[in-house]
Order: C-alpha cells, then sequence, then structure tokens
C-alpha cells in the first residue's frame, strides 16, 4: 500500500518537472520542432559595441531595435546581410559583426518574399504592404513575412538584404519605454557579436538561394 503511494508520487512529481507549464497544442508543436530541427546561418549584422555585447550578446538573440533611417528600406524590423563581405564601408571602429542562426523547422515555414523592383515601393510603407498582400500574403499573414530585396551597400557593393519582423524579435530594454513593435522569439534565432577580424568568427554565406522564397531571382 506504501509503496504503491510512494510511487504514485515519484511519476507525478517526474511529470509536473518534465513538462512546461501552459504547454498548449500550440506550443507542444513549437516545442518539438525545436528538438528536432537545426540551426542555420539565416545571415549576419553590424552593430556598435555597446548594442553587441550589452544586449545581443547578453541574451543570446536579435533584439527588437528600431532601424536606423539608413537601412530601413522596407519595413521595420532586423536587417542583415547573406556574406560578411558585403560589410558596408566606413563603419565604426567599434562596430561588431554578428552571426545569425535559427531553427530551420521554425524559420523555414515562415512567409517569404522577395521584393523584385525595391526601388519602386522602398522607403513607402503603404506601397511594400500592397506589394505584399499582391503577391498572395493575406493581411493577416503580412507582420509574419520575411522580405528580401536588392541592396546597394556603402562603397558600391551591390547585394541581397534581408528583414526580420518585430514579430519574430524579443523587446529590447535599451527601448523599454515603446508600448509595441516587438514580440517573441519564436523562431528559435540565436546571435552571437565578435570584435571585426576575430579569427573564431563564422564565415559562410546563408544560402538565401536555397530556401523557399517566393519571387527569388531564378539566376541567383
Amino acid at each position: 500500500m506504501i509503496s504503491s503511494l510512494l510511487v504514485s508520487i515519484l511519476l507525478s512529481t517526474s511529470v509536473t518537472y518534465a513538462m512546461p507549464t501552459n504547454f498548449s497544442a500550440l506550443d507542444t508543436r513549437g516545442f518539438f520542432d525545436k528538438l528536432t530541427g537545426n540551426d542555420i546561418i539565416i545571415g549576419y549584422r553590424w552593430v556598435d559595441q555597446n548594442q553587441a555585447a550589452a544586449e545581443i550578446n547578453r541574451y543570446g538573440t536579435l533584439r527588437a531595435i528600431p532601424a536606423t533611417d539608413g537601412e530601413k528600406e522596407l519595413l521595420e524590423g532586423a536587417y542583415l546581410s547573406p556574406s560578411l563581405v558585403l560589410r558596408p564601408d566606413g563603419l565604426p571602429s567599434d562596430y561588431w559583426e554578428c552571426k545569425i542562426t535559427a531553427n530551420d523547422k521554425l524559420f523555414l515555414k515562415q512567409p517569404m518574399l522577395f521584393i523584385s523592383d525595391v526601388e519602386k515601393v522602398k522607403r513607402n510603407t503603404g506601397a511594400i504592404t500592397n506589394y505584399i498582400s499582391a503577391h498572395g500574403i493575406s493581411n493577416t499573414d503580412i507582420p509574419k513575412a520575411i522580405l528580401f530585396s536588392e541592396h546597394r551597400y556603402t562603397g558600391g557593393k551591390t547585394g541581397y538584404q534581408m528583414l526580420i519582423p518585430p514579430l519574430y524579435l524579443e523587446k529590447s530594454y535599451y527601448y523599454s519605454e515603446r508600448k509595441s513593435g516587438w514580440g517573441t522569439n519564436s523562431l528559435g534565432i540565436r546571435a552571437q557579436c565578435y570584435q571585426f577580424g576575430c579569427p573564431v568568427r563564422e564565415s559562410r554565406n546563408a544560402e538565401w538561394g536555397k530556401w523557399p522564397i517566393s519571387g527569388w531571382p531564378k539566376d541567383k
């Protein structure tokens, strides 16, 4: 009798600690995706030392820091490059380079769209959202859309850029007064920043051309 009661207590205790609280059906899908997925490089970003060390490296992920006027060609969010070769010229000496990864099963199932003629819509929120809607992404999914476009980097280098929307970025404590403009790290995004030229840094390109991006140029 006592032994049966003890076994019941042990079983209930182990289940309590093994299962996270608020374990809904949606959480279950994300939970098992994280268990079975693999981290892939999704891009690189350059930020000042304070942002790199005090926020990104501290929390290990990207944060919802407002895009600068210079980089905000599309919508709000975090702008990434596919390669370290595209490092903009003229960055201050205290800028660090950051490698960004994400869980492939979570990341690659999100809506992705390449904006083919970005010059016609860039820096125009209404035109960009209309473009997204006209290319098969519903209004409810527009905040989820990961966008791509051509981009001319300082120094004359031409390449591509990716925009991760705020929905997938955690709140920044630097901008704690903001009432909106962030979400949760639901894609398993990880980030690590290094001083420029650090010998242990990652150097592989993000393989955007292999992803399911609607409208991606066929020759790229």
